[in-house]
């Protein structure tokens, strides 16, 4: 950011002992694993240039940039857990960590609760070890499995936020363990069922849903007043095969469900909700490895990356804040390619405005302008120059600057 140092900093990665303004990481062992770093900088008020350069090896490919005021490091309330999310945030800090260049929603925001008690609980006994006869991960397979095992009955909880202590964590702080744990195992091929009712205070179009290893379904009952609500789409699908459905009562559309685990199987769906009480039930079921599951919603009309813990006594609004602003947020690259030896790219531009292209061998620099003065005509503005790669084989970098 600038030439501005980095103090300090917690997860992966580390500073540059040559330029401690530079914040580096490396992929895993096998480039499959997700990184987590955050890092600490003094910032004084103005504009500053930041570069953010990410790569990805293999398989899927995540990159997310955000910033939260203040000393953060070593604290829970971060932007990635020990899982991956998907990018979502904890909005239990009023001014909790954001995506740089996020634009606060309109305000006040609505949030939903709990009723009193909260969440009741029932929870099959696990298995250690071999996975039982008659296992399965369907929504008919776990509500068999609930119907014919042994049932351990849970007081009410104020949340939804299991976990297996010694199978991982989720995203949010203050987990309860599962009410058959056995301690220091990993407790594997169990089913619990969840049952509350969400209070909405606030009109408005909401994110609903889940992290948790394994899967399940979340599904609205009949309410008390007005029609049972329906999603209207899924916003957040981590494993892919992630459906709306029919509820148990038969009502199309009440239930988003997911048949398959392996990781965080995050699942969320979009919803309407007019003020008022509506039950729900929630199933998630355990295979092996990893154990956890939380249920969460976005505040009204808010973007449905910030998120909170659905809970009984909870606040019921909450006033949402920007990130770091992005002082050209409409300077993009929106194509570029290279046939034989020249480099063309296309970015999108304000008209009138000047802009230049620089260069290369390294994301380090330093850069040289092969383009000093482009006046752009449009909102889209081409380019095209002949590239000589440089030290490192086949390797030549371009940047778009505004002038």
């Amino acid at each position: 950011v600038g030439n501005n140092p980095w103090l300090s900093r917690n997860g992966t990665g580390g500073i540059d002992p040559a330029d401690p303004s530079v914040l580096t990481w490396a992929a895993g062992a096998t480039g499959l694993s997700d990184i987590v770093t955050r890092s600490l900088i003094t910032l004084p008020a103005g504009c500053h240039q930041i570069e953010f350069i990410a790569f990805d090896r293999s398989r899927d490919f995540m990159a997310e940039l955000y910033a939260i005021p203040g000393n953060q490091l070593g604290t829970g309330e971060y932007a990635n857990g020990a899982t991956a999310n998907n990018g979502s945030v904890n909005i239990n800090a009023a001014d909790g960590w954001r995506l740089v260049g996020y634009k606060a929603s309109a305000n006040p925001l609505g949030f939903i609760t709990a009723k009193a008690p909260g969440f009741s609980v029932v929870q099959t006994l696990p298995f250690t070890t071999t996975q039982p006869a008659g296992w399965g991960t369907t929504a008919a397979q776990t509500d068999n499995w609930l119907a014919t095992q042994p049932l351990t009955t849970l007081v009410n909880r104020d949340s939804i936020n299991l976990r297996d202590p010694a199978g991982g964590t989720g995203l949010f702080p203050n987990d309860y363990p599962n009410p058959n744990d056995v301690a220091n195992v990993d407790d594997n091929f169990f089913v619990s069922r969840f049952e509350g009712t969400l209070i909405v205070t606030v009109a408005g179009t909401y994110t609903i849903g889940w992290q948790g290893d394994d899967g399940g379904y979340l599904e609205f009952l009949t309410p008390p007043q007005g029609p049972q609500p329906v999603f209207t789409r899924l916003i957040a699908n981590a494993i892919g095969s992630a459906t709306i459905t029919a509820a148990s009562n038969g009502n199309p559309n009440s239930r988003i469900e997911l048949n398959a685990g392996g990781g965080n199987t995050r699942t969320s769906g979009e919803v309407f909700l007019e003020p008022g009480e509506y039950p729900i039930r929630a199933q998630w079921f355990e295979g092996n490895g990893g154990a956890y599951f939380e249920v969460f919603a976005s505040p009204s009309n808010a973007n449905s990356r910030i998120i909170r813990i659905i809970a009984n006594g909870g606040a019921t609004s909450a006033t949402d804040t920007d990130g770091l602003q992005l002082v050209n947020p409409d300077l993009n690259v929106l194509n570029f390619g290279l046939d034989s030896n020249t480099f063309s790219l296309t970015f999108s531009s304000i008209p009138g405005a000047s802009y230049r292209v620089e260069s290369a061998e390294s994301p380090a620099g330093p850069w040289a302008t092969v383009e000093p003065a482009i006046v752009a005509a449009s909102t889209s503005t081409s380019w095209s120059g002949p590239v000589t790669p440089g030290a490192q084989p086949g390797r030549r970098f371009f940047r778009v600057r505004k002038n």
